[in-house]
């Protein structure tokens, strides 16, 4: 054998072996696209768990949110309560979110956003807190803020009295 054809081979051996490894990387990739995405999927269904628990767990809250529902005045600080509760059912939605964003699995129509925008509608009082509870969320995300805000107003302006 001369040298030309030893040569040939090699490179052959190297070309057969960077294919290889470019598939292999590729399976990689792939399987841990889909554990991030379970992952995101864990991590939203953990937290809007853990909000509706503070319903089931507290019935002091679940007391607020009813007034606040049928246009009781609350005192201060079951106000502050509501709000707080407020806040945290936008930044679950706003986390959510953003773990869906950066997972590649967010879609158009979200889940996130459309999980706290039936709370929202089932709690008026959730509705009115928005522009309090809100100015937290744009931090998170903004293009969650953006779609949310959307609904937020599309509602008002389709619910005036």
């Amino acid at each position: 054998m001369n040298w030309d054809a030893i040569g040939a081979i090699s490179d052959f051996v190297a070309a057969a072996a960077v294919i290889v490894t470019l598939i292999y990387l590729s399976i990689q990739i792939r399987d841990t696209h889909k554990t991030t995405k379970s992952h995101a999927t864990f991590i939203s269904v953990d937290l809007a768990t853990k909000w509706r628990s503070a319903l089931t767990q507290d019935a002091k809250m679940a007391e607020i949110l009813a007034k606040a529902n049928v246009g009781e005045t609350l005192t201060d600080s079951e106000q502050i309560r509501l709000t707080t509760f407020a806040e945290e059912l936008l930044i679950i939605g706003a986390v959510s979110f953003a773990v869906s964003e950066q997972s590649g699995s967010l879609h158009e129509e979200s889940g996130e956003v459309e999980y706290v925008w039936q709370n929202m509608l089932r709690n008026p009082a959730l509705i009115d807190e928005w522009d309090i509870a809100s100015g937290i969320v744009p931090m998170v995300s903004e293009e969650y803020f953006r779609r949310l805000n959307k609904r937020v107003e599309e509602h008002r302006a389709t619910n005036v009295s």
